[in-house]
């Protein structure tokens, strides 16, 4: 009887420990990035920063409300050998592209991803990157006064 339930208790043990997940099998910030499009779903300045709108000026920290239609729509895909493309499918210009071609990487920890655009260079600090949501932060200089910038992608 001692045998059995010795038995038993290995038997569950091994079970429990198998259906654990393992640490190894969880996804790099590459995988994360690569496995979907993103597209922006908010925009938030910090302090507060003053748009003209509708002939009025406005302090708000939420500048996502006020993105025109033709910037909400972007979806942006980021691939595994260092491409990104933004697609469109409301064009704030109608001579402009439907998609636009830049290139992407990350530093070396994989917490600051860096966008590349007509040799312009732009770091962004990853607040959060999971399967659902990508939220980034970098610094704008704009009007002489410094603004933490903040986005946020949803897939």
């Amino acid at each position: 009887m001692k045998k059995l339930l010795f038995s038993l208790a290995c038997i569950s043990a091994f079970t429990f420990s198998s259906c654990e997940k393992d640490s190894d099998d969880a996804k790099t910030n590459i995988e994360i990035l690569t496995s979907h499009s993103w597209k922006i779903s908010g925009a938030n300045a910090d302090p507060a920063l003053n748009l003209l709108v509708d002939g009025e000026i406005l302090t708000v920290t939420d500048v996502f409300l006020y993105y025109d239609d033709c910037n909400k729509d972007n979806l942006y895909t980021y691939y595994t050998d260092g491409n990104r493309v933004m697609e469109n499918s409301i064009k704030c210009d109608p001579s402009e592209s439907s998609s636009t071609s830049t290139t992407w990487n990350f530093d070396s920890t994989e917490t600051r991803l860096i966008i590349i655009s007509s040799n312009k260079e732009r770091d962004y600090e990853i607040e959060l990157l999971d399967d659902d949501n990508l939220i980034l932060n970098y610094m704008d200089n704009i009007g002489g006064k410094d603004y933490k910038m903040t986005l946020k992608y949803s897939k």
